[in-house]
Formats: C-alpha cells, structure tokens, sequence
C-alpha cells in the first residue's frame, strides 16, 4: 500500500508489449512483442542513466509475467529498496504467482467480466478461474493485491457480479473508464453509485499510449491526480471512514 507522501516517487515502466490474451479492443498481440532492456540495464550498472530513483515502480506491459527475466528485475528493485506495483491480467500459472510473490509489494489485476463466456469472449484466452486461482494464491502469500476493471457500455450490467467476485474474495476494487466514454447518463450513475460503496474506488482516466495495454487506467492519473480520491478509498478499506 503507498504511503501518501510515496505517491510523488513513482516511476512508470513497461517491460513488454507481449500478453496471454487477445482482446478485441486492443492491438498488441497482432504485433511483435517489445521487449525493454531492463536486464541488460541492470546488469551493465546503468538502470538509473533511464530510469529515475523513485520509492515505488508501476509495472506493467502488455503483461510483465511474459517478461523471461521478471524475478530477475523484481529482485533488483527489492534489493534498492523500491517497491513495485505489478500489473497483470493474472492468467498465469501458480508457478508463476509463487515465485515472484516474495519480491513484489503490490499486484493490480484486470477483470473485464466475471462470466467465463463473457471473459472468454472479451479476453480471447485463458479463463475466470484461473484468474481467481491466482487471486487467491496471491493473498496466501501475503502479496497486497486489488482487481481494476474498465467499464464500458458493453460490461456496465456486469458491475454488481465483478463487485460481488471482488467482495467474496476480499480485493479492494477499482473501476475506471475513459473521459470519452460511450456511456449513457443513466449508465454513468449506475457506476457513479459505487463511490460510496466500501471497499470500491472509481476513477476518470485517459488511455495510455499505443504501446501499453489498452486496459489499464492512465497510470499517472491514478497515482497523481487522484490522490485525495485514492486516499480516501484506502481509508475506508481500512474503516477508518
């Protein structure tokens, strides 16, 4: 959990392009994955010629876990003392989950749908299931971790079952959509609603470039701009409010 000062000290860095699924909305699985150098980075001493030292790292892709060397870049940033947010859409194997768990701080994961045809179909791989595995593989080892969904008009009716699959397994959430939204008024109070719901933050973000994955919130939004918004959603996760 970020610490509220913290937010000022975070960098952003994608470590590949490449992911599991195919989602409709997105085009990156068509190309050919981009891989960062961060291990060569690491390994030749100059990581902090590209990247700033900041107390907190938001991981992200594509999905880091196609990333060969993830343990080997989550490692580093342990042993400087940096903490990382990784994002992932959490198809991934429990092998997978059980060792990077030791080295990461923090895990954010995509859920479009809750349906396994629905998520099939949105996702064009993997399934509900395995995702909910890892979930539940992630808290046993103790790895803080929450669930983001970005909303549309096409997943708006599936809000109180993404709500419920996040409450029965105990996982802060946050919902997010576009500031060019294709969503009516109505649909937009229907999410307007769960900011007063516990446990659940809703964010208003932009897209990210065409070289990241097209579901995650804007990351700099989310970490900066949003900072008495988010500290409020940490506060009634822990009922302090």
């Amino acid at each position: 959990m970020f610490r509220f000062w913290e937010k000022y000290s975070v960098s952003n860095v994608r470590v590949t392009s490449g992911c599991q699924l195919s989602c409709g909305f997105c085009d990156l699985w068509k190309k050919e994955p981009e891989i960062s150098e961060l291990s060569r980075l690491i390994t030749t001493g100059t990581y902090y010629d590209v990247y700033p030292r900041t107390r907190w790292v938001n991981l992200y892709g594509g999905d880091p876990f196609m990333y060969d060397d993830l343990r080997f870049i989550l490692s580093f940033y342990q042993s400087e003392g940096v903490k990382v947010r990784l994002w992932t859409n959490g198809v991934v194997s429990l092998n997978a989950v059980a060792e990077v768990a030791d080295v990461v701080a923090e895990v954010q994961v995509y859920i479009p749908s809750v349906c396994e045809e629905d998520y099939g179909l949105v996702t064009g791989h993997g399934s509900i299931q395995e995702v909910r595995d890892a979930i539940r593989m992630f808290k046993s080892e103790k790895v803080a971790i929450g669930i983001h969904c970005p909303v549309s008009d096409s997943n708006i009716g599936d809000l109180p079952d993404i709500h419920d699959f996040a409450y029965d397994l105990e996982v802060p959430l946050v919902f997010h959509r576009g500031k060019v939204s294709l969503l009516n008024k109505e649909q937009k109070r229907l999410l307007s609603r769960y900011r007063r719901v516990k446990g659940v933050g809703v964010r208003v973000d932009d897209s990210l470039n065409n070289h990241s994955c097209k579901a995650l919130p804007t990351i700099n939004t989310h970490f900066l701009a949003c900072l008495w918004d988010d500290l409020v959603f940490r506060c009634r996760n822990q009922n302090l409010i």
